[in-house]
């Protein structure tokens, strides 16, 4: 078998195939788990999770909690984030080398046809091919979301969130959105 992509559909159908016996060619140019793991959700998630903390600190005085200098330490929000998904792709990949019937080639590869795909000068023959390529963001055709995003001069999507370095300069509004 061959699957083609190994993010959060392309990984977890590798070790499902390999559990019932099938030699399994898995492909990914990227990490192991895609970009939900290393672009996506994840380090996204665990930058809304920061937030969320520092939300309950600076509410933490109505309920009689009394915490001196709350501030939000971007860059130590980034090294969170960037530590959980360096944990998970490690992780994933200790998992995927205990499949003995997995080989896992960090390429891309292209379809020759039905049942052959080329990476590289190799061509890999396969009796199945799963191609689990992922998406990608798309700004829904919604009235009025222009106008929301030249309110905040810049948006983000979710990859663009977890390449970030700095807090952006809707830093005050953000601030504004959490405090009320």
């Amino acid at each position: 078998m061959i699957i083609i992509g190994a993010g959060t559909s392309g990984f977890p159908s590798a070790k499902i195939a390999a559990n019932y016996g099938k030699k399994v060619l898995l492909l990914r140019e990227g990490a192991l788990g895609g970009k939900y793991l290393e672009k996506g959700c994840i380090p996204s998630k665990a930058m809304v999770y920061a937030t969320n903390l520092y939300k309950s600190a600076l509410k933490a005085k109505d309920f009689g909690i009394l915490i001196d200098n709350i501030t939000l330490d971007f860059n130590e929000v980034l090294k969170y984030a960037d530590t959980l998904v360096h944990e998970g792709i490690q992780g994933n990949e200790k998992q995927i080398a205990l499949y003995k019937n997995v080989d896992y080639i960090k390429k891309n590869g292209h379809c020759l046809n039905e049942n052959s795909i080329e990476v590289g000068n190799v061509v890999y023959t396969g009796s199945n091919m799963l191609v689990s390529t992922g998406t990608f963001p798309r700004i829904p055709p919604i009235e009025g979301i222009n106008t929301i995003w030249q309110t905040l001069e810049k948006f983000y999507k979710t990859s663009q969130v977890a390449e970030l370095k700095d807090l952006p300069q809707i830093e005050n509004l953000i601030r504004e959105i959490f405090n009320s």
